[in-house]
């Protein structure tokens, strides 16, 4: 629990008009909910907890009001980032739940390919389908 005078005077200029209706501490701009007292902002939408501090980040974020960690995961299929509260990738829209298992299963059934393509039309017919995926 955070000492007194560990918490932010109230009488802030954070953009809202009120103090944690708990604590009494000033809110944290970009939470949903009050770092000291773990007490939801009204008026704020919850988004995601933060694994590295836990704290309750408003919808939205990307990185932690709090300890600026990241609040994205990357796709094991394409690596684009995502925000941690969706269930699947925001570019190639894999489900995150299974996602190494899938990918280990789809890379181990594929042979090594041991045909030249010359022309390089295969590269270019993967890219196009990669492209309008």
């Amino acid at each position: 629990m955070a000492h007194d005078s560990d918490r932010p005077a109230a009488g802030h200029s954070h953009g809202c008009d009120h103090d944690c209706h708990t604590c009494g501490a000033a809110p944290l701009a970009g939470l949903a909910a009050c770092p000291y007292c773990r007490c939801a902002y009204q008026g704020v939408a919850p988004g995601v907890t933060c694994p590295g501090c836990t704290a309750i980040n408003a919808r939205g974020r990307t990185v932690c009001a709090q300890c600026n960690g990241s609040l994205t995961r990357a796709c094991v299929f394409c690596a684009f980032a995502t925000p941690l509260d969706q269930p699947q990738c925001a570019r190639c829209h894999e489900p995150f739940a299974g996602a190494e298992e899938r990918k280990r299963a789809r890379d181990a059934g594929r042979a090594p390919s041991t045909n030249t393509d010359p022309t390089g039309a295969n590269i270019f017919n993967s890219l196009n389908s990669i492209l309008k995926g």
